[in-house]
């Protein structure tokens, strides 16, 4: 084959789309000049040869054209072409559209199948998409659901929490309120017994004033303390172990009553024992014969006194 020829049949090749395209805008309802020229055309193209060689469609060429048309236009296409086919006479002309008709038949069925199988891959994709984005949706809320149930979870505790805390508290506001009421009622008591027993005292020794003074004072303090230290340990706050100072102060205040009161009840034996000596030697010289001790004294002894 010559060079001519491909150039030939190339050319051949853009006048069967034209062809096509005349088909296509024809439309449904053409009339009969319109398809005989069409009809005329492809006589020409498929008939006339050159040098002695005829015209072939390229399968090619029939996919490149189906491809650019809409589905609807192709419809029309296929139309037309059965109508110009069956006012064809001539067998040579039918048997070569017959062959196009094929050729596009079976084109046009795979770049449906194609393009159908290319929309359920969009599909699929699309699906997947947006399975994905359920599913990370749906993981989001798991981990926001489980989340949720963590603060549920932290809120119930701290409640419970509070709620313990509260009735620790209002059982330590009910200790305490009755620790002082304690405190204030034996201060009070205290004081009072205190004013009641020195107003009926009269013309009574300063020693024993003082002492009974520091008595009563010794007392009521280190009761209050003992109050004091049940409502520390109720309120959970231990001042007197905590706190070195406030101990030493507790010692040096006992030690300030005690030690008075101690030098107070030695001068006091001490007076007793001089009192009893002279109550004894008084007994003795008032009656030397009376024994005030085992054994009594033999009867020469008191004859000789006397």
């Amino acid at each position: 084959m010559s060079d001519g020829y491909f150039e030939w049949n190339e050319n051949r090749q853009n006048h069967l789309k034209s062809l096509l395209d005349e088909l296509i805008n024809a439309g449904v309802e053409s009339d009969e000049n319109g398809l005989d020229s069409v009809k005329d055309g492809f006589k020409s193209l498929y008939l006339e040869k050159y040098e002695g060689l005829n015209f072939r469609h390229k399968y090619s060429t029939l996919t490149e054209y189906v491809r650019k048309q809409r589905d609807e236009d192709l419809d029309v296409l296929m139309t037309n072409l059965r109508i110009v086919m069956k006012r064809c006479d001539d067998e040579a002309l039918i048997e070569k559209l017959l062959k196009l008709e094929d050729h596009l038949s079976l084109e046009i069925s795979r770049i449906a199948s194609y393009k159908q199988l290319e929309e359920s891959r969009n599909t699929a994709i699309e699906l997947k998409n947006g399975l994905d984005t359920v599913g990370s949706r749906i993981s989001k809320a798991d981990g926001d659901l489980n989340e949720i149930h963590e603060n549920i979870s932290k809120v119930t505790k701290d409640l419970e929490d509070v709620k313990s805390e509260s009735s620790k508290n209002n059982i330590r506001l009910v200790t305490v309120l009755g620790m002082f009421s304690a405190i204030v009622l034996t201060f009070t008591g205290g004081m009072a017994f205190l004013s009641g027993s020195l107003s009926g005292i009269q013309d009574v020794d300063v020693l024993k004033l003082t002492f009974f003074i520091l008595l009563c004072g010794f007392i009521l303090y280190n009761l209050i303390l003992l109050l004091l230290s049940v409502i520390e340990r109720a309120v959970g706050f231990d001042l007197v172990t905590s706190n070195r100072g406030y101990k030493w102060m507790v010692i040096i205040v006992n030690a300030m009553m005690l030690a008075p009161m101690a030098m107070i009840a030695l001068h006091w034996s001490r007076l007793l024992a001089f009192r009893k000596k002279l109550d004894f030697d008084r007994y003795d010289r008032a009656n030397p014969c009376t024994p005030r001790r085992a054994p009594a004294p033999s009867p020469w002894v008191c004859a000789s006194k006397a």
